[in-house]
């Protein structure tokens, strides 16, 4: 089997490997190599979503926070290598970071690339749709629980995260709702830059 993500050939004893696939240990070994934060294996999950989190809630008053949202960014592997990922060698433990990676994108794009939001519409919206396009509802209905559980483990390690009620991470039950929000969110989208560029709003 082909290896895919960078760094992942030498990750055989890694504890992250087996809990959520090689993807979670890149990102592991990314963020630790450039100290966004620190962090171990056991709450590596909780401590990703926790910075992330805080970062965008300040990212359009505070420039600490939009740097560090933006450093998360950086560390991420590229939309079109995650979608080569989801089409030709999507792993079953990966699925909760990918979800992750999406969801950071999203939002991070949304905020910072008005007024055209460019990647959001021509990179992220189409690899949500076909990533949630290749799972099945018992599929999403475990990633979902497992980023719910994160919310609660979170408690025991003194993190206020609250994933359900930061609205930097979609919660849906089923493929079919998921991909009817990304599809609406093309529509919109596309209808809100229909025909305009920047000159158009800056002129």
């Amino acid at each position: 089997m082909p290896v895919l993500w960078e760094d992942e050939e030498d990750d055989s004893g890694h504890d992250l490997l087996a809990a959520y696939g090689p993807l979670a240990v890149m990102l592991y070994k990314r963020i630790k190599e450039k100290s966004l934060f620190l962090t171990n294996q056991d709450v590596f999950l909780i401590k990703l979503v926790d910075f992330y989190i805080c970062n965008m809630r300040g990212i359009n008053t505070t420039p600490a926070c939009y740097e560090g949202a933006k450093s998360l960014v950086s560390v991420l592997p590229s939309v079109d290598k995650c979608m080569r990922f989801v089409k030709t060698r999507r792993h079953h433990r990966d699925m909760v970071f990918l979800k992750i990676i999406i969801d950071v994108l999203e939002h991070f794009y949304k905020q910072t690339e008005a007024p055209l939001f460019t990647r959001y519409r021509e990179k992220v919206i189409p690899l949500a749709l076909a990533f949630y396009r290749s799972l099945s509802n018992s599929a999403i209905q475990e990633m979902v629980g497992e980023l719910q559980a994160a919310t609660l483990r979170s408690i025991a390690c003194g993190f206020k995260l609250g994933l359900e009620d930061s609205g930097y991470f979609l919660l849906k039950r089923s493929r079919l709702e998921f991909v009817e929000y990304y599809t609406n969110e093309m529509i919109t989208y596309e209808n809100l830059v229909a025909g305009n560029c920047k000159d158009t709003y800056y002129s």
